[in-house]
């Protein structure tokens, strides 16, 4: 019997440092600012967004939402794009754990075009095998049912005419990009969104970017720092 209490004790110690290594339960995440660096709380985690985005945030106020009640009112797009865009991250991850949303320009009806790159920023406690299941299944499932296809002409033979979905590793992270075309009747093209996945002391950070081009992605996870600062 005593054998037994103390194997119960040991599980629940055991349990109970686990559970340790995680975000808190129910532990709110957003973000504050210090110049170009963005900290996700509550773990610390540190990156620089690209000085043109700040230039946009002087003018318009309108690009960077790091309080609960800036994120809780762009949890889903509006208009072109972003409509999309929402639907499809939203069914990857929970945006309670999303930490940070931050653009070269407004979200949604706040934006004046579709070329620019909106990151959304998660701290979580979803297992990279859950995040990458949930990739797979749900968003994918959610770009297929969002996808528009472009019309059969020579000038658009070259973009995907399919949804797709590739991942790989690209240094210390796991890389999914989902690929959908989207057509508005005058206009379109082929919208991605692009997932960085590493595990950190607490969990899992994840970086999702929507739209834009491939250099600022890669300026951005650069100046990611893992320690607090």
């Amino acid at each position: 019997m005593r054998l037994l209490a103390c194997a119960i004790l040991a599980l629940e110690l055991l349990s109970s440092c686990h559970r340790g290594e995680n975000f808190a339960l129910g532990a709110q995440r957003y973000s504050t600012r210090d110049g170009q660096k963005i900290i996700l709380h509550p773990s610390g985690v540190s990156f620089l967004i690209p000085p043109p985005w700040l230039e946009w945030y002087g003018r318009f106020h309108n690009n960077l939402h790091l309080s609960r009640d800036q994120l809780d009112r762009v949890r889903d797009g509006n208009g072109e794009w972003d409509t999309e865009y929402g639907t499809v991250v939203n069914a990857a991850l929970p945006f309670a754990d999303c930490a940070a949303h931050v653009g070269g320009e407004g979200w949604g009806k706040e934006g004046s075009s579709f070329g620019d790159i909106q990151l959304r920023a998660y701290l979580t406690n979803l297992s990279e095998q859950e995040i990458m299941t949930k990739i797979h299944e749900q968003a994918f499932d959610s770009a297929r049912r969002a996808a528009r296809s472009l019309p059969a002409t020579r000038a658009l033979a070259e973009l995907a005419s399919d949804t797709s979905l590739t991942d790989g590793n690209e240094g210390r992270w796991r890389k999914y990009v989902i690929q959908y075309p989207l057509w508005y009747g005058d206009y379109g093209g082929v919208a991605r969104v692009r997932f960085y996945v590493a595990s950190i002391e607490s969990g899992a950070l994840v970086f999702v970017f929507m739209g834009g081009e491939d250099v600022e992605v890669k300026d951005i996870l650069r100046s990611v720092s893992l320690q607090s600062r």
